[in-house]
């Protein structure tokens, strides 16, 4: 097959945002687990850590995958905290690959609602 590798990738990937499952002991549905390297995990506990500042679930995301230079000044003023910037080693792992980085991101957003 043509897409053989890249429909395993597709599947592995799928399962990580569409593989929630239902807890009968604890009678309650099940967020997929996430298996981030410590670099996103630390940009997760960053991001998270702005929810005492005000910060809204779409400037989160923001801040998370796509921060502009103007939302770094706004965050200095705002938040009065040390700027955490998107390391290289974060952006390569996200831009790996086009359709791993769609799966990435969705994976990200999730663990910023549901925990990770």
């Amino acid at each position: 097959m043509a897409f053989e590798k890249e429909e395993k990738i597709w599947q592995k990937e799928a399962k990580k945002v569409y593989g929630w499952s239902y807890d009968p002991k604890a009678n309650k549905v099940v967020p997929p687990k996430y298996d981030f390297p410590d670099f996103v995990i630390k940009r997760l506990d960053w991001v998270n850590e702005q929810a005492d500042t005000g910060i809204t679930f779409l400037g989160a995301i923001t801040l998370m995958l796509n921060p502009t230079e103007e939302d770094k000044k706004d965050y200095e003023v705002m938040a009065g905290d040390d700027w955490l910037p998107i390391s290289d080693e974060f952006k390569n792992w996200l831009e790996e690959d086009r359709l791993l980085e769609v799966f990435r991101q969705q994976e990200i957003i999730l663990a910023l609602i549901y925990g990770y």
